[in-house]
């Protein structure tokens, strides 16, 4: 396993070119996409490292709600990375994007290699297509954001189940990579449930290697716990809090939506025509493959966020990852299309193609880019950057 693993080389699995808007747009796309990408994780790990006060911090803090995982990695990395090179703030928040796009190759490719036996030549090059050339794709996974991350990890615990070998050592790594997407954001707890019961009900899995699984996401999750006991000095279930906090007394407070919003928002910001085809496609692949592994995570996942008044397109993000996998699966279907409608197909390829090159080079905020700007021409210096930490808004 090892050797397979020091021998494999990317290239004999995706063209470069595939990775090139992907890379590029972690360098480009500066900020955050929202504010929680950066107060909830890059403030806490400042707060830490004691060059931010906690009277800085969101309310979330005070109230305890938010699992310290990331904040903790990114302290982590912070350290090490400033052994061996001086970041500014800058320059690690591209190092984290960076990180995160080569997070995002891992798990897309993992799960394509989960399925190696069943899918076919062409069904590969359409599934990397949609992966990395998609024209949203680039920014959703280059996030260092807790819904991309989390998808990341369940991803990788997905690519694993998908490879069939059942053993209790595998099942307790898929324990931990529960554990670890859980604790990195807590609404991924309804794909893990709707994958949980497809194991149950559709695999019909042996229980000795579903108690495994809940065993390693369990001791992990001890020590997670651990760690926002040590990040909030006192014992602290974050889960129950932020169930408490966001759902018991004040889901409302953050702003109410009626169940048309996901499909009308998902059409607008995917751009018309192409999400309206995004769209159609994953409700025929649900329609038509209900014992779909695929079926049970996405549905478990989205009938909640319908239910839920508190609503955001980032919400969905996790989906994200699965897309190509159901995308890609309509590649004949995709194929007679082309040659039935090629001006058609060429016009939509043309508007990918713009929009990713937008994308690409699109910074994430234009405050927090103006910001690195003044940084780049030398007019901000180290003593700026620990007092104010880029706290734009």
């Amino acid at each position: 396993m090892v050797q397979k693993v020091l021998k494999y080389k990317i290239w004999n699995e995706i063209p470069l070119f595939y990775l090139l808007p992907l890379f590029i747009c972690s360098y480009f796309s500066v900020g955050f996409h929202h504010f929680d990408e950066h107060f909830q994780i890059l403030e806490y790990a400042n707060y830490k490292m004691g060059y931010s006060p906690a009277s800085d911090l969101p309310w979330e803090f005070r109230e305890k709600i938010r699992p310290t995982l990331q904040p903790w990695i990114t302290v982590f990395l912070w350290k090490i990375s400033n052994l061996i090179f001086e970041f500014n703030p800058f320059q690690f928040a591209f190092f984290l994007r960076f990180l995160t796009a080569v997070m995002s190759i891992v798990a897309l490719v993992g799960i394509r290699r989960s399925l190696i036996d069943s899918m076919d030549e062409i069904r590969i090059k359409w599934y990397y297509r949609f992966s990395f050339l998609l024209w949203f794709m680039p920014f959703v996974m280059v996030r260092y954001s807790s819904e991309t991350w989390s998808a990341l990890f369940f991803g990788m615990a997905y690519s694993l189940i998908l490879k069939g070998k059942s053993n209790l050592i595998n099942c307790f790594l898929v324990g931990f990579l529960f554990s670890i997407s859980f604790w990195f954001r807590f609404q991924i707890a309804f794909m893990i449930f709707g994958l949980g019961l497809w194991l149950i009900f559709i695999k019909k899995e042996d229980f000795k290697y579903l108690v495994c699984m809940f065993l390693g996401f369990i001791t992990l999750s001890l020590f997670f716990i651990y760690l926002d006991t040590v990040f909030y000095n006192q014992l602290v279930f974050t889960p129950f809090n932020y169930f408490k906090e966001t759902i018991l007394i004040s889901s409302k407070n953050f702003g109410s939506y009626g169940a048309w919003y996901y499909p009308l928002m998902f059409s607008l910001h995917l751009v018309p025509p192409i999400s309206i085809i995004i769209l159609f496609f994953t409700l025929k692949y649900f329609y038509q493959n209900p014992k779909s592994s695929l079926t049970w995570i996405s549905i478990s996942f989205v009938l909640p966020h319908f239910i839920i008044s508190h609503k955001e397109i980032r919400f969905l993000f996790p989906l994200f990852v699965f897309l190509p996998l159901i995308l890609s699966s309509f590649q004949n279907k995709i194929s007679f299309l082309i040659q039935k409608f090629k001006i058609t197909y060429q016009i939509l390829i043309i508007l990918n193609c713009v929009l990713l090159v937008f994308i690409m080079f699109k910074p994430a905020d234009i405050m927090i880019f103006n910001f690195k700007q003044l940084s780049d021409n030398g007019r901000l210096n180290n003593y700026v950057y620990l007092k104010s930490d880029l706290k734009t808004k």
